[in-house]
């Protein structure tokens, strides 16, 4: 009877497996459909960042290549108008004679307005300056004399040597401006001003007209260069600064540097306090 139970509970747990659904089948058929249905969910997005991405980086690839052209045309109109500015400040130091007579060093060019004293004149322009990217530019360079009193309206005078040039650099799709102000007399006697400014091309200039006018105690100022002389002072007091900016309004030695190659000599009754130069 025992053995009867066991047989017919086996042949039942056998009929019960065989009508059901094999679990395996089912389990593995769902998740390959998960993972078919993950899969295409990530290359939808894919191509969604894809197609959002690349116009963009078009875009920008696009920007990027016509800021570079800019820069580059930028840069050459730059070149341009410092080789017109150099060229200009070449010509005044050259030139020996008068700076207010409408010729800088051969080239003519209209002389200061007494009663139109804020105008820039064309000094020269050159064109068909060939560019290493292709195509043509050019400058024009322009002059402007300053005057003395600068609050003049009319009847003006103006500083001999000292001056405002002005350089335009022009090529396709791009101009650059450069200004400098351009002085021929780079010392000055700070103190010595009345009844007018006391300008010079040398430091020895300078001393020995002070010492022949019988001053004392003078400040001499020097801006920005190489003063190549021999200097001895052998009386009086003197204060020699440079580093002056070129108006002599500040110094700046980082800016403006000031040196005098030659032979240094300082004797006698003479005092003298030096900054701001490099004697070499």
């Amino acid at each position: 009877m025992q053995l009867y139970k066991q047989r017919f509970m086996c042949e039942t747990n056998y009929k019960n497996m065989m009508n059901r659904e094999p679990r395996g089948t089912n389990h593995e058929e769902r998740t390959t459909r998960n993972e078919k249905g993950v899969i295409l969910t990530v290359v939808l997005m894919v191509m969604i960042a894809v197609s959002i991405y690349l116009p963009a980086y078009f875009a920008w690839s696009i920007l990027d290549q016509r800021n570079l052209i800019r820069q580059q045309r930028a840069d050459e109109a730059g070149a341009i108008a410092q080789a017109g500015l150099n060229r200009a400040i070449l010509d005044l130091s050259v030139d020996t004679g008068s700076w207010l007579d409408g010729d800088i060093n051969g080239w003519t060019v209209s002389a200061p307005a007494s009663n139109n004293p804020d105008i820039f004149w064309t000094l020269y322009t050159y064109s068909n300056w060939t560019l290493p990217y292709g195509g043509f530019g050019s400058y024009t360079v322009w002059i402007d004399y300053l005057q003395n009193p600068k609050t003049c309206t009319g009847g003006c005078t103006f500083f001999d040597k000292r001056m405002l040039v002005r350089s335009t650099g022009t090529v396709p799709q791009a101009t650059r401006t450069l200004e400098q102000y351009v002085d021929y007399y780079t010392v000055k006697n700070i103190t010595w001003t009345i009844p007018s400014e006391r300008l010079y091309a040398s430091l020895a200039q300078a001393i020995n007209e002070a010492i022949g006018a019988g001053r004392n105690n003078d400040t001499i100022g020097i801006t920005a260069t190489t003063l190549i002389e021999n200097i001895a002072i052998s009386s009086n007091n003197w204060t020699i600064q440079g580093c002056y900016a070129p108006s002599f309004t500040y110094r700046c030695c980082s800016d403006y540097h000031t040196v005098i190659q030659g032979n240094w000599t300082v004797s006698g009754t003479a005092n003298v306090n030096l900054s701001g130069v490099t004697i070499d």
